[in-house]
């Protein structure tokens, strides 16, 4: 999980550093000495004018740290503190104001959903489906899916004290997102030795994720919650399970 994360945050870095070559923005106030391409301010397929150069870059590289769970044929929040799970976004800010106190969002995401759940998930080849049994003891079970995803985003900020760089934010959206790749672990110690086995790519994991997300706080930092409705399985002979997350957003810049 971790080696995909890295390799999306180094893709986007390296395209925004093509985009960004050659176009210096030579006002003063600005954070960054370049227009960046992927990560400045946009209007459709063009840069924004000279009114949105001098704005703060906020809300472009966004990560979630989070609390994952479900609901359905398991009841939510029944598994352990550490459903803890990460999501990394790049993303265009559009202003639809003069100093960006409306505008949207939209860019390109990797997130990682895991669960440490206390049932075993098992698979029905015949039937192509995933059905739960109960675990065994000194057993320790976890599921999780690999997401590329399109998040998009309606962004409302309402300045206070320093107007160019303070300021409330209310971000409300949602995102679309296909699975790369799923898996579940098996852990048990024996005689002091930690054994591990992990199955990968369940056969009937549901391949699209979309649903709907919100943001609250200030400056580069916000609550973060999401619910998905869709299913993590598709097979109506499978357990019926839908996702949602909550936590904290760190926005880089």
């Amino acid at each position: 999980m971790y080696r995909l994360l890295v390799g999306f945050i180094f893709f986007c870095f390296a395209f925004d550093a093509i985009h960004a070559q050659g176009t210096s923005v030579h006002e003063e106030g600005v954070q960054s000495k370049f227009r960046s391409g992927i990560g400045w301010f946009y209007k459709g397929l063009g840069v924004s004018g000279e009114s949105s150069d001098r704005l703060n870059k906020f809300d472009r590289f966004v990560i979630d740290i989070v609390y994952n769970d479900w609901r359905g044929d398991i009841p939510a929040f029944k598994g352990p503190w550490s459903n803890i799970g990460i999501n990394g976004a790049w993303m265009f800010d559009i202003p639809f104001t003069t100093n960006n106190t409306v505008g949207m969002g939209v860019g390109l995401g990797f997130s990682h959903y895991s669960n440490r759940t206390q049932v075993v998930f098992f698979k029905n080849y015949e039937e192509k489906s995933t059905i739960i049994g109960s675990p065994v003891d000194g057993h320790k079970y976890k599921i999780g899916f690999n997401y590329l995803e399109i998040p998009v985003e309606f962004r409302f900020r309402i300045p206070y004290g320093d107007k160019d760089k303070q300021h409330f934010k209310f971000l409300i959206g949602g995102k679309i997102g296909y699975c790369i790749q799923s898996h579940t672990r098996d852990m048990v110690k024996v005689s002091g030795q930690r054994h591990v086995s992990k199955d990968i790519h369940l056969p009937d994991v549901n391949p699209l994720r979309y649903g709907v997300t919100a943001r609250i706080g200030i400056r580069n930092w916000s609550l973060f919650g999401a619910y998905y409705f869709s299913s993590l399985f598709k097979s109506d002979k499978s357990i019926e399970l839908y996702p949602f997350s909550m936590g904290i957003s760190i926005s880089l810049f």
